[in-house]
This record gives C-alpha cells, sequence and structure tokens, in this order.
C-alpha cells in the first residue's frame, strides 16, 4: 500500500449528497480529460481516476473523494519530506488543470485539491 498522494475532494455547492449516476459521469469525464489533457503524476504516469462516494459525518459534508496518485516512502525522514514536496510541486499545477476543466463541466460542484498520507 501506498504512504501519501495527490487527491481531490469534491462537494456540491448545495451540500447534497451525490448519487452513483453522478459519481459514474464524473468519473468518466475525469477520464476523458486525464486522458485528453495527457495529466501525469511527479514520476511521469497518468493521473490515476479513484473515485469514492463519502456520505459525510457531523464533521465533514458528504463528497466524492478522488485519488490521483499514489507514493511511497523511503527509509529517511529527511527524503520522505523532500519526496513528498516534490511530488506537492510536480503534481499541483496538473490537478488544477483538471479542476478548470472539471469546473466547466460541472459548475455546481466544489473540487478542492491536496496532498495527504494515508
Amino acid at each position: 500500500m501506498s504512504d501519501y498522494g495527490s487527491t481531490l475532494t469534491i462537494t456540491k455547492k448545495n451540500l447534497e449528497r451525490f448519487n452513483e449516476a453522478e459519481l459514474d459521469a464524473l468519473s468518466h469525464e475525469m477520464g476523458k480529460l486525464i486522458d485528453s489533457l495527457d495529466l501525469t503524476d511527479a514520476v511521469g504516469s497518468k493521473l490515476q481516476n479513484e473515485l469514492f462516494i463519502y456520505a459525510g459525518d457531523s464533521e465533514d459534508p458528504p463528497c466524492i473523494f478522488g485519488r490521483l496518485s499514489e507514493h511511497f516512502y523511503g527509509n529517511n525522514g529527511d527524503e520522505n519530506k523532500e519526496g513528498f514536496d516534490f511530488v506537492e510541486e510536480m503534481e499541483m499545477d496538473e490537478i488544477e488543470d483538471l479542476i478548470e476543466a472539471l469546473t466547466k463541466v460541472f459548475p455546481t460542484y466544489n473540487f478542492k485539491r491536496s496532498i495527504q498520507e494515508w
């Protein structure tokens, strides 16, 4: 299992829950955009398109969570920090391009990018 990677959190502006048809439509469009825009992760692989519906709880609204890349830490703490920073620097522009394109297709959704450890 990987250690960290780029993620995308998608919420509806009205904060309603997503259904499976919306997940499928978003996944389909993301796949097309990743291919057509040739979006890649920090090591040159095509961005992933792994989306999951999260129902929400008392602290977080319902959303679709997407994993766009995954990376592994080494054995050295300093190298791990450098690797994390490198991934953030190399992938954020690509993900911003994806968000810009997705916003045109899904104007009622909010998109937030981040890099997370898991």
